[in-house]
């Protein structure tokens, strides 16, 4: 293990103590070609001694750990829940990143309760800022906020008029729906998850929007909750296959959902953007990749997610809070929203 030190490093290096401090933790600007060709010189006497800096240290100097959660719904009875927070993650991680923060990655069932001791990062107050995803229930939210008070929302189900980043689900809704309505559809069928308390806000707000739609061109509008799990998928399968005729719309919540939607109706011998109209208020990377002629509305979660990154960075070293925001998606045609 290298005994290398901050002081022998700025020796070698011809510079003062805090100047090599502020270039090996990231806090250097190196705004000229002259103090960008210092900090190199810096970073590369530090690898040559294998300078390993001290995390503990630094927190004692600084007031701070440099560390930020992201608080996820996620836990060990829903390893799998809302994958397409991923892209948004590594958005916030982009942004933490380039101003030297270090995300780390939070369960729900870390939070400490009564009769839970909870995750080292609350115990230890590891935590410099959390950045809280999706629909946390009241009592984990007092708790998270009472433990690391600065917090960033990011497409959770909270809205503040500062620290607050949400996708605009209602004008998502809107968007499918008047593909849909364009198509020459003569009835929606908004095809949704059953809601469970505590449900994130995109599931009626994408409903609301879709409902505005239908009212306002005299269609009919259904909805069709769905479980989503695989025996209740079948179980639902023949009542879905009769609903895929020439004058329907189907207008499905998730990207899951309307590929399930496609999955029946191949089934049944039917096919979206020919024998009935098919959109979707999402996506993912997957849709993007192997379905890209799925109507849909698009939306840059990586970008959401930076966005939240820098709130949580203004906060962090300015003490100053963002203005809650509201991102719009955009509306890719595609070739299943069509009636043949």
């Amino acid at each position: 293990m290298s005994s290398a030190t901050l002081r022998e490093i700025a020796r070698r290096a011809g510079v003062s103590v805090d100047t090599a401090s502020r270039v090996l933790n990231g806090r250097n600007k190196e705004t000229w070609a002259s103090t960008r060709e210092r900090a190199e010189r810096i970073r590369r006497i530090a690898a040559q001694l294998d300078y390993t800096p001290n995390a503990a240290a630094r927190a004692m100097v600084g007031k701070g750990t440099h560390l930020v959660g992201a608080l996820l719904r996620n836990a060990p009875d829903a390893p799998l829940h809302y994958l397409e927070s991923y892209e948004a993650i590594l958005g916030l991680d982009a942004a933490l990143d380039a101003a030297g923060y270090v995300l780390c990655l939070v369960r729900c069932s870390e939070v400490p309760t009564p009769g839970r001791e909870g995750s080292r990062v609350f115990r230890e107050r590891m935590l410099d800022g959390m950045v809280v995803f999706d629909s946390m229930t009241d009592a984990v939210m007092a708790d998270v906020e009472r433990l690391t008070p600065r917090c960033v929302f990011l497409d959770a189900n909270v809205w503040r008029p500062e620290n607050c980043v949400q996708r605009d689900e209602r004008h998502a809704g809107r968007l499918a729906a008047q593909g849909l309505v364009d198509a020459g559809c003569r009835r929606l069928v908004f095809l949704e998850l059953f809601e469970f308390e505590g449900a994130p806000h995109a599931f009626a707000e994408r409903r609301q929007g879709a409902a505005s739609v239908a009212r306002k061109a005299g269609l009919p509008f259904e909805q069709k909750p769905v479980v989503f799990l695989p025996g209740r998928l079948a179980e639902f399968a023949p009542r879905l296959a009769e609903m895929l005729d020439g004058g329907t719309g189907i207008l499905a919540l998730t990207a899951g959902l309307a590929q399930f939607v496609a999955t029946v109706a191949r089934e049944a011998g039917r096919t979206p953007g020919r024998d009935f109209a098919l959109a979707c208020c999402d996506e993912n990377q997957g849709i993007r990749l192997a379905w890209p002629g799925l109507s849909r509305v698009t939306f840059d979660r990586f970008a959401m997610g930076r966005q939240a990154g820098e709130a949580m960075v203004k906060l962090l070293t300015e003490r100053r809070g963002t203005p809650s925001c509201r991102l719009r998606g955009e509306w890719v045609p595609g070739t299943t929203a069509v009636l043949g």
